[in-house]
């Protein structure tokens, strides 16, 4: 006689078809926004592609070690505005190579764990959008997400980063053939 687990597994398959798209959640980040092909057909258009946006700028480098953070919090060169904290370090010469890095943060003070990812997945998609339109390539930014970066309209979070930008001397990059 077959144990119940090996009964269960072909038994969702056959009742759950679409159990298959909702495992395109465990993707890895890089396919994020890309249509996935499921093996059933679905004549409407999946949620996700619309939310596809075409890449802009340049791709952003992440900040992951205490010891970076650290050395962008040591230049003491920060902008407050009610969504968010922007500090800010410049590279040295020996670090000329490196790309545009972004590290986010949110303490503990903001909420559980939940409130917190949800935080810092909201300033991450504000970063993508504002930072590579702003910033040269021999920047550190670290952005410590405040409570208020919950509530406040996803707008108003891109306008409070765009603001602490250019209070910390980030100028915007302009298009080719575009004034500015």
């Amino acid at each position: 006689m077959a144990s119940a687990r090996a009964w269960r597994l072909p038994m969702a398959a056959v009742y759950w078809p679409n159990a298959a798209p909702r495992v395109a959640s465990a993707c890895p980040h890089s396919l994020r926004g890309a249509v996935v092909a499921s093996p059933v057909a679905s004549p409407v258009a999946s949620p996700v592609a619309s939310r596809a946006k075409p890449p802009i700028g340049r791709p952003i480098t992440r900040l992951k070690t205490r010891p970076e953070f650290l050395r962008v919090a040591k230049t003491r060169q920060k902008f407050s505005t009610p969504g968010l904290v922007l500090q800010m370090r410049e590279h040295d010469a020996k670090e000329a190579d490196l790309p545009l890095r972004v590290g986010f943060t949110v303490s503990r003070k903001v909420g559980n764990a939940v409130v917190r990812n949800r935080v810092r997945r909201r300033l991450r998609e504000a970063a993508e959008n504002i930072v590579p339109q702003y910033t040269p390539n021999n920047r550190d930014y670290v952005i410590i997400g405040r409570h208020k970066a919950l509530k406040r309209r996803f707008s108003s979070l891109e306008q409070d980063l765009e603001k602490a930008l250019e209070k910390l001397g980030a100028q915007k990059i302009s298009a080719p053939g575009e004034p500015g």
